[in-house]
């Protein structure tokens, strides 16, 4: 089948420039690895340097400070929060545990009854099996040779 139209143009050449398309072989991988590991470097880099640019704030006693024209902020996250367990002690010793504490599923238990066969795992699956899978992870190593 003929994919260019009347002017003459390739149609899928022209659909892959615009779309971006590129052939994945080993001039592109080989890209992909130097700019991944340049990426990594960098990443150490700031890591490394982050501290001393709060060191400097702090030592400032500013949360934001201008260097020419970059501007320099730094916020600290308030990450408090309430101790479970004493939550729990509060709430009992006050007679309303009842009230704020919900039933959880005792896992070992429900292993023990699918182990003893009181539980059919097939039947169990059909009615709450969630198929999920993660984000792909592309790993590049350099081979010694």
């Amino acid at each position: 089948m003929n994919n260019r139209n009347k002017g003459g143009v390739n149609v899928e050449n022209l659909a892959d420039k615009i779309n971006g398309a590129v052939e994945v072989d080993q001039k592109f991988i080989e890209e992909y690895f130097k700019r991944n590991e340049r990426k990594k470097e960098d990443d150490k880099w700031i890591k490394e340097k982050r501290r001393l640019v709060i060191k400097e704030l702090q030592k400032l006693e500013k949360d934001v400070v201008d260097y020419g024209d970059i501007r320099v902020s730094m916020v600290i996250p308030d990450t408090s929060n309430f101790d479970k367990e004493k939550v729990l002690e509060f709430v009992e010793t006050k007679g309303i545990k009842s009230k704020v504490v919900k039933e959880e599923l005792d896992e070992d238990k429900f292993m023990q009854l699918i182990e003893e066969g009181l539980i059919d795992i097939d039947e169990l699956k059909k009615y709450a099996w969630i198929e999920s899978t993660g984000n792909p992870r592309i790993t590049l190593k350099e081979l010694k040779r």
